[in-house]
This record gives structure tokens, sequence and C-alpha cells, in this order.
């Protein structure tokens, strides 16, 4: 690869076009909700969700010490659920966030393959996932799996803006450094995921991103 990189996330298709695959991708991720929901309010509680509702059954305080002590877990998810527990403590509602949750991953992904992968028509790549075994679980978990896929595009779709677009944006840089420190603070595995991104950019040759990426990353790690 050479140290110019086309930036793929120049519209490729016409505005018509575009609406089009918009209301394609936005049925599909009505379609994961119609799939994801009812079966939310049917499964039944098993022991890991339990810890889940017990983490964030009390105070702010109790959320921080029972990831530490007990959950051996970031504590970003658990506030989230915490939060949305304070409009109402039923199960069924707190399952719905992990739903909610995992159709954004499914518009975040499609926003990501736009740029990374321009000339294919993204309900293609939204359709297995939003069907997919995992996903459906997930979505459906009171765990911070969901978390996961949505932290992945977002770091995806943040990296070829900031990195490797021929005009990288500043700004995107930024926001790729907020979500990297955002995932590590939800899921600890998601960290293996930033090594992969310096690699593509040695890779692709692309050597004042690196210098960039590098130093970003070394302030986040002080974060």
């Amino acid at each position: 690869m050479t140290e110019a990189v086309a930036d793929s996330s120049v519209a490729h298709l016409d505005p018509v076009s575009r609406k089009r695959e918009h209301r394609v991708v936005l049925a599909i991720i009505a379609g994961h909700l119609l799939l994801a929901l009812p079966l939310g309010f049917t499964l039944n509680i098993w022991v890991d969700e339990y810890y889940t509702l017990e983490t964030t059954s009390k105070g702010l305080l109790f959320v921080f010490e029972h990831c530490r002590d007990f959950q051996l877990a970031p504590p970003l998810y658990y506030l989230l659920v915490w939060s949305w527990r304070q409009i109402d403590d039923s199960y069924l509602l707190v399952r719905s966030l992990s739903s909610i949750i995992s159709a954004s991953s499914l518009w975040f992904v499609h926003l990501a393959a736009r740029r990374w992968f321009p000339k294919l028509p993204t309900p293609w790549i939204i359709l297995p996932l939003a069907v997919n075994p995992w996903v459906v679980y997930a979505s459906t978990e009171i765990r911070p799996y969901c978390m996961v896929p949505f932290w992945s595009a977002a770091l995806l779709y943040f990296f070829h803006g900031g990195f490797m677009a021929e005009s990288p944006r500043r700004y995107e840089r930024w926001l790729f450094t907020a979500s990297a420190v955002l995932a590590m603070y939800t899921f600890y595995y998601l960290g293996f995921f930033l090594p992969g991104f310096a690699l593509v950019l040695v890779l692709a040759r692309r050597w004042r991103p690196l210098r960039d990426y590098v130093s970003l990353m070394a302030l986040a790690s002080l974060l």
C-alpha cells in the first residue's frame, strides 16, 4: 500500500440510492429488535444476569465496589444498567437496554462499512449480523456482551476517519481515543483491538498517522 490511501468515506451512491439503503438498514434493525425484544421478555433470568442485577441494586459506590471486588470487571456497563434501573426496576426493562445497544451497534456497523467497503451494499453486511445467534443472544442478556459489537464498530468508524482517510480528521482521532478509553472501561478484552489498529497503519505504511496513533494511545493508557 502507498502513503496515499483513498478516502472511501466519499459518497458512492446517489442521494436516492443512499436513502433507499438507509431504509433497508433501518428495516433490518427493526427486524432485529422484533426478534430480540420478545425473547428478552420470555427468557428466564439466569445466574450471571442475577449478578448484574445484584451489582446494580444499590448506590453508585456499591456498583464500583462490586465491580472491583466481585465482578472483576470495568464499571461502565454496570453504571449504564444502574442508571437505566432508575427509570424502572423491572428486569424486562433492563434487558431492553441490551437490545437498544445491539440495535445501535448495527447502525454503527452500517456507517463503518460505508467507509471501509464503499462499493459493497451495507445491508449485505448488516443482515447476517442482525440474525447472528451470538448477536441475538447478547441483545437479550443483562451482561456487557452487547457493548462489544458497539465499541468495535465505533472504533472501526472513527479509526478510518481519523487515521486511514486521505485527509484524516483530527476531531475523529479524538473521538477514536475517547471510544478506546470507554471501550476499556466497558470490557477489558477490547484492548486487544488497539495493537491491531497500529498493525494496520504499519501495513499501510502510514507512518505519520502511526506516530499520532501511538501518542494518542499512550495518552489513553493514562486515563
